[in-house]
């Protein structure tokens, strides 16, 4: 029944695009986004549809907004979630609406970038929460780590250089706040997702960014406090958040994870010069372990030359 209502939808979708869409009036075109929307439910990736309601925001005929609201609505499916052409009709949608220096519809549509986007932090903090959804929808959803990646691009560059005009004190102290939730709650979901190597390089390119904007980490107790093996005592020191100390501790207790000895690398990579080191890891044994020293001594040796 489902996809009989899918090649219906194909078969109308196919007569407006013969007679054109700009002759059918209101209730014609009301009806074609309906079955839009249809065609998209099943199939996310039909760029056909895609394009034509990219065709009606240009025109004006259908808000921004609202089709940011379908998209979330269509991401909430794992065939959404995990679409890369529907990725990048969002973004497309966020340039509409944030993109500085520039006409509405003067970029290309192959353009998939949110640089020199200054995007609300409320609607930031949307975005977080769509790519949240789609990870937890679709495990190990490269594409929705990626558009967070292209959010977090963004905010930098948009409010954490303090001697930019559109940078507060107060719109920086807000971005600070999202990026210390942000490494919370992506350090707590690598916990339990360890095979998704996607977001631990997330994470680690979100702790260098904190470093390079002189953003405070969250403060975390001991790994021993936060996997049940100590008792958690309030008057116990904390320690800034450090990936690498996070991926040694996940190594240490998933080894035969290969997602997790990339992790490792990332998270050394990402370390300030300077305060690089390992604590657990030089002793073992195995091939994950073999290979991690390899790519040790010939990272060294780039960073020396």
């Amino acid at each position: 029944m489902y996809y009989e209502i899918y090649g219906e939808a194909i078969r109308q979708l196919e007569k407006y695009l013969v007679s054109g869409i700009a002759a059918v009036g209101k209730e014609g075109l009301n009806n074609f986004l309906e079955i839009t929307c249809i065609v998209l439910l099943v199939n996310p990736a039909h760029s056909t549809c895609l394009n034509k309601r990219k065709e009606l925001v240009e025109q004006g005929l259908l808000k921004e907004r609202d089709e940011l609201k379908i998209t979330a609505a269509l991401q909430l499916r794992a065939e959404g979630a995990k679409s890369s052409i529907l990725w990048h009709h969002r973004r497309w949608l966020l340039r509409r609406l944030y993109q500085k220096n520039s006409q509405q519809g003067d970029t290309p549509d192959n353009t998939d970038t949110l640089d020199d986007c200054t995007i609300a932090l409320d609607d930031l903090a949307e975005e977080l929460s769509v790519a949240t959804t789609a990870s937890e929808i679709y495990p190990r959803n490269y594409h929705a780590w990626l558009h967070r990646y292209k959010c977090m691009q963004s905010m930098i560059a948009a409010y954490g250089n303090a001697s930019n005009a559109s940078s507060s004190q107060l719109t920086r102290e807000a971005l600070a706040q999202m990026l210390r939730a942000e490494e919370f709650m992506v350090s707590r979901w690598i916990d339990v997702n360890v095979s998704d190597y996607t977001a631990a390089q997330y994470l680690c390119h979100a702790y260098r960014m904190m470093e390079e904007n002189r953003i405070d980490h969250i403060q975390v107790h001991s790994e021993s406090e936060l996997d049940g093996t100590a008792p958690i005592n309030p008057q116990s020191p904390k320690s800034p958040f450090s990936p690498l100390m996070h991926a040694e501790d996940l190594v240490e207790r998933y080894p035969t994870h290969e997602a997790l000895w990339y992790y490792l690398r990332a998270a050394y990579a990402a370390q300030p010069k300077g305060s690089k080191g390992l604590l657990h890891v030089e002793g073992k044994q195995g091939t994950y372990a073999d290979n991690f020293r390899r790519w040790l001594e010939g990272f060294e040796c780039r960073e020396m030359a």
